[in-house]
C-alpha cells in the first residue's frame, strides 16, 4: 500500500471516529440507494394537550397520507422504467418507528430503519411482488417431492419485522423458517430464517447488495442464503444473484466483488459467525429470460437450508434448480397478476 493511499485511509478513519452514532447508522442505511431517491420530513405539528403542554413531535396521520400518496405516484412513474424505488423518512421519533413497523402501509412496499432514519421500498410493478413467492415454490419444489419433512412443516413469511436492536428495524420482501426453527406455527424467539429473497427494480441492484450484508450481519450468519431478484421490466428479464457466506478458511478480501469467489462457491458455514469475521459473496449469477437463462443454476445445500442432515430427509447434499425450471418461473412472474 502506499504512503498516500495509507495516509488517506487513516483519515478517513479519524474523521468516522468523530461521526455521532445516529450519523453513521443513517450512512449505512443509505449506502447504494439511488441518487434520485425521494425524501418525506416527518410533520413538524406538535399536539396540545388539555394541560397545555407541548406532546412530541410525532408520525401524524396527515405525513402518512403523504408518505401513501408518495408511493402511489412512484407507481405510476417508475413503470416501465428500471428507476428509483426508495422514499427516505427524515426525524423519525420512538412513535414513528412503532408506526412503519406495524404494518400500516400498503402491502407492496417493504420498511427499514436505522436510528431515526426510515427508508421505504415501494414494489412498483407485481412482478417485483410476485417473483419471491414463485421462486420459492420452485426452490422448495424438489426437497416435496422426496418428501423432506423439513420442508413441508417450514414457514415462509412477508410480513415479519426483524428487529435485531431497539433502533433498527427491516422487513424483507419474503423469508423461509425451516421445521427446526419453527414452533407451533411461529419463528421460534431468537432464530432467524435460512432463507431471504430480496426483490426491487434492476437500477437498485447496489442499495439490494448493501442489504445482503444486513441479513448476514445481523444474524450472526444464521441466514445461510439471500437471494437477489432484479426486475428488468422494458425487456422483462430477471436478474438473480445467490449470495451466501464464505467458510472462514476461505483466502481474499473480506467483501469481495460479486465474481472473485466463483471458485469456492461451496455450503456456506453452518456456524454463528461475527459480523467482523464475515465474508459475503455472490456464488452465483444468472439472466433468466422468457425463453432461455444466462448463467449459473442455482444451487442449494440441504443442510444449510434445512438445518438437517441430508441422509436423515432423503436428499443429496445439495440440489440444483436448473434453467429450464428458471425460465418457467419467470415466464410465470410476468404472465399473470398477483395472486390475492
Amino acid at each position: 500500500m502506499s504512503e498516500s493511499l495509507a495516509k488517506l485511509e487513516s483519515k478517513l478513519e479519524d474523521e468516522g471516529s468523530f461521526l455521532e452514532a445516529g450519523q453513521v447508522q443513517k450512512r449505512n442505511l443509505l449506502e447504494g440507494v439511488p441518487w434520485d431517491h425521494h425524501v418525506l420530513h416527518c410533520s413538524a405539528s406538535r399536539d396540545i394537550q388539555p394541560d397545555g403542554t407541548v406532546a412530541p413531535q410525532h408520525f401524524a396521520w396527515s405525513t402518512l397520507r403523504r408518505l401513501e400518496a408518495l408511493m402511489a405516484a412512484m407507481r405510476r412513474q417508475t413503470y416501465p422504467r428500471n428507476c428509483n424505488q426508495f422514499i427516505v423518512i427524515e426525524g423519525l421519533t420512538a412513535h414513528d418507528k412503532s408506526l412503519l413497523a406495524s404494518n400500516l402501509l400498503p402491502g407492496d412496499c417493504r420498511v427499514m430503519y436505522e436510528g431515526t432514519t426510515g427508508l421505504v421500498k415501494v414494489l412498483s410493478t407485481a412482478s417485483q411482488v410476485i417473483a419471491p413467492k414463485l421462486f420459492l415454490q420452485e426452490i422448495l419444489r424438489q426437497p416435496l417431492h422426496h418428501g423432506c419433512a423439513n420442508a413441508a412443516a417450514g414457514r415462509a413469511l412477508s410480513d415479519a419485522a426483524f428487529q435485531p436492536t431497539a433502533d433498527s428495524v427491516k422487513h424483507p420482501d419474503l423469508c423461509w423458517y425451516p421445521a427446526s426453527r419453527i414452533s407451533h406455527g411461529h419463528p421460534v424467539p431468537g432464530q432467524w430464517p435460512t432463507l431471504v429473497i430480496e426483490a426491487g427494480l434492476e437500477g437498485c441492484r447496489k442499495k439490494l447488495q448493501h442489504e445482503v450484508r444486513w441479513w448476514f450481519a445481523h444474524s450472526r450468519g444464521g441466514v445461510r442464503t439471500v437471494l437477489l431478484l432484479l426486475v428488468d421490466e422494458p425487456t422483462q428479464d430477471l436478474h438473480v444473484e445467490q449470495w451466501q457466506l464464505a467458510q472462514p478458511d476461505a483466502q481474499g478480501p473480506r467483501v469481495p466483488e460479486a465474481d472473485r469467489f466463483h471458485a469456492l462457491a461451496a455450503m456456506p458455514p453452518l456456524a454463528r459467525q461475527s459480523p467482523l469475521d464475515q465474508k459475503p459473496y455472490c456464488a452465483r449469477r444468472i439472466t433468466i429470460g422468457k425463453t432461455r437463462a444466462y448463467g449459473e443454476p442455482l444451487r442449494f445445500y440441504t443442510q444449510a437450508l434445512f438445518d438437517v442432515d441430508p441422509m436423515m430427509c432423503g436428499l443429496p447434499p445439495d440440489f440444483v434448480v436448473d434453467r429450464q425450471d428458471l425460465v418457467d418461473c419467470v415466464k410465470r412472474v410476468f404472465g399473470r397478476e398477483v395472486e390475492e
